[in-house]
């Protein structure tokens, strides 16, 4: 196999080439990308491994919340992927009206059917803006009930 290898890399210029191309094109990226200062694993810059080593061996979630304790409310896990851990930060980036969108992850947690997603995992900005009158509607006609249930709980929580 290492023969085999060897002769690939020794008889073809054009191997090289594109090795050479894939190294330019994943540094300049790291070197011109917007979010380059936002802090995590050094491999996480330019490839996903990292965060798919993390998943593999099950130990990604202690590992997001030791480095979040060591770094910022906002780490990145990928070269386009970021764990926020920070309510304010997450109203900044998701809340509404910004010009951020959800990604195919979300979809999930969802129902199976797309036509039956919730307003946690539908992606498309109009049915969550659909879905998210009804939720905002149904809570101020329930204002008081709701007001009323919280206070109930509240005191028997003291």
């Amino acid at each position: 196999m290492a023969v085999l290898l060897q002769d690939v890399f020794t008889s073809s210029p054009i191997v090289y080439f594109a090795i050479t191309g894939l190294v330019a094109y994943v540094a300049y990226k790291a070197v011109t990308d917007p979010l380059r200062k936002v802090p995590g694993p050094w491999l996480a810059r330019f490839t996903r491994l990292w965060e798919l080593r993390q998943i593999r061996t099950n130990v990604f979630e202690r590992v997001n919340i030791d480095l979040h304790g060591r770094y910022d409310p906002v780490l990145r896990i990928a070269p386009n992927r970021y764990s926020i851990n920070c309510p304010a930060t997450v109203q900044q980036v998701y809340g509404h009206g910004t010009k951020s969108y959800k990604d195919r992850w979300y979809r999930a947690f969802g129902h199976p059917d797309d036509t039956q997603a919730d307003i946690f995992s539908v992606i498309d900005e109009r049915r969550h803006a659909a879905n998210r009158r009804k939720v905002v509607l149904v809570q101020h006609d329930n204002a008081g009930g709701i007001r009323a249930i919280c206070r109930h709980l509240h005191c028997d929580a003291r």
